[in-house]
């Protein structure tokens, strides 16, 4: 969300229906005062939930703090299919912000050392594993034909962060540095701001073109005009 955490900024009163998440960057609430910047790197690296005391809201009340980051990805799923289970006999929107991959990192125990690729590689695994299950109850439920799917993302690597920033080549991390690199590297790392506004990855999969398989169509938009 990360539009206000006071109550006239949450999604409910701009519209929505229900709430469920962490109202704005995982990595916020940092825990402790005088915290050099070496032991804030290191706690990034090696996060516990602990470290951050971000709430988890339902609607407008807090239900949990500090948020358990280790089981978000199932538990947003979760309630992602509920809504869509009890909204199946009518049109709905619903719009599903993973607070993973943004840094610090977590996943749950059943995910742990999955992927060769490390923690990123395991967060990436059991969001898959995730989208995958939502997809599955439209099918399910025979919604996967009349339902639009928008994937997106926010942001490209984390530069600062290594490896647990996420993927990019040799040559992305020679020439970003910090805020202070060209559009063509920042595009080619995941985003940019070339021309007023940032620029990221979007797929569709819509009734239209659901039955064409083995066929992909590319073409631009804002995100402000899907919603």
């Amino acid at each position: 969300w990360h539009l206000g955490y006071q109550p006239e900024y949450l999604p409910m009163r701009h519209g929505f229906d229900s709430y469920f998440g962490i109202p704005y960057s995982n990595d916020m609430d940092f825990v402790g005062q005088n915290v050099s910047t070496d032991e804030r790197r290191r706690r990034m690296m090696d996060p516990k939930v602990e470290y951050w005391n971000v709430p988890l809201i339902r609607n407008e009340e807090v239900i949990e703090r500090p948020a358990d980051q280790t089981t978000i990805t199932r538990r947003y799923t979760d309630e992602a299919i509920g809504f869509v289970r009890n909204n199946r006999n009518r049109p709905f929107f619903l719009y599903l912000a993973h607070s993973m991959p943004h840094m610090p990192l977590f996943r749950s125990k059943e995910f742990a050392g999955r992927s060769q690729r490390g923690l990123y590689g395991d967060v990436i695994e059991e969001l898959d594993a995730n989208v995958g299950r939502l997809l599955d109850t439209l099918r399910q439920l025979r919604l996967d034909k009349k339902t639009m799917v928008v994937f997106t993302s926010d942001n490209g690597p984390w530069m600062l962060f290594n490896e647990q920033g996420g993927p990019a080549s040799r040559r992305q991390r020679r020439n970003l540095r910090g805020w202070h690199a060209r559009a063509d590297d920042i595009l080619a790392a995941g985003y940019d701001q070339a021309g007023g506004c940032d620029r990221y990855r979007l797929n569709t999969r819509s009734p239209a073109n659901h039955r064409r398989t083995g066929r992909r169509k590319g073409s631009g938009r804002q995100t402000t005009r899907w919603l």
